[in-house]
Formats: structure tokens, sequence, C-alpha cells
């Protein structure tokens, strides 16, 4: 009967065979309702392999993705020597410009020509031998620590970041239960 309701709340909220999954009801769901929308995940997962999440907001409101979107495309939108001179860091971390990458590589793999992207790394820790862990990412101890640089040029970074964050742990407690893993099994 459970894998029945999982696999309808799963056909029910299809989109081109798609499915979706609504994280709020998960969030604030009684005790019954987490275990059926459990059920729907790990449905979702293993007959298509990914899901339209939606209903987040709670966690990562759109307007602070709006407003992260707007102030990356303003540095982008930068010169390369102002970007390089401002983001660069390692090659790794910060602004890494085009040709400055190739992916391929990663996995043994390098193509014949870099990769024709840019980017900005920004990751969860700086420090040498400093861990990262997804609780104290999400706020409870502010582990990411922004560099001067991108405070300036992305104001809403560190509240970004700490929202995703927070959405990553919501995310591991349902595949968690999804999958009759202990609680905190991916902290």
């Amino acid at each position: 009967p459970e894998a029945a309701a999982a696999d309808a709340a799963v056909a029910e909220g299809t989109v081109a065979s798609v499915p979706t999954f609504d994280l709020g009801a998960f969030t604030h769901g009684s005790e019954e309702e987490r275990a059926v929308l459990a059920d729907a995940w790990d449905a979702a997962f293993r007959k298509v392999g990914f899901c339209l999440l939606t209903n987040y907001e709670h966690i990562l409101p759109e307007r602070l993705i709006e407003q992260v979107r707007s102030e990356a495309a303003d540095f982008f939108a930068l010169p390369a020597e102002d970007k390089q001179r401002e983001a660069y860091v390692d090659g790794t971390t910060g602004y890494i410009g085009p040709g400055g990458e190739n992916v391929g590589a990663s996995a043994g793999h390098p193509s014949a020509q870099p990769d024709l992207v840019e980017s900005l790394n920004l990751p969860g820790y700086q420090e040498e031998g400093a861990t990262w862990e997804a609780r104290a990412a999400a706020g409870e101890a502010g582990a990411w620590r922004a560099p001067a640089w991108a405070g300036a040029r992305l104001p809403r970074a560190e509240e970004y970041w700490a929202a995703c964050s927070a959405l990553m742990v919501e995310l591991h407690a349902l595949s968690e239960r999804a999958l009759a893993l202990p609680a905190g099994f991916f902290d």
C-alpha cells in the first residue's frame, strides 16, 4: 500500500514524465506524510533518476536566487583583466578565465583544447586542513567565510551559500528516510 501511494504521488506530479517533488510538504508534514513522501522520493529516483523540486522557497527564497544571479551577471560582465585582478586566487578557488580549465583532465581524459568557459569558485572552506560540514555551512557555525572581494562584488553570496547548504541538509534528511538510513547519516 505504501509503495502504491508513493508511485501515485510520483505519477500525479509529473511534467513531461519528470516527477515533481514538493519539499515543503515533506518539511512541514506529519510523520505519516513524511513517510509517504520519502517513499515517493525513492520511487522518483528509482524510476527516473532525478526530479523537479518544488516548494523549496521556505529554505532557499526565489528572491535570493534572483539577487545572486544578478550579482553574478554583473561580475561576469566586468572586463577579464578586472575579474582576474580582483578574484583570481590559485587556479582552483576564485575566478578562472576562459581556457583555464580542462574538465576532461579531472577524469583522466584531457581534451585537446581547454574549456572555453569562465567560472567563479567559492568553496565551503578556504583554510588548509579545514573540513566542510553541511550543518555548519547551513548556519549553525558560519563555516563559510567569503573573501573580501566576494563580499564587495557578491554581497548576497554568503546568505545564498547558507541557504543552499540548508536545502542540502533537508534533502539529506529526506534521502536518509527514503533509504531507511539513520538520521544524521549524511552529516
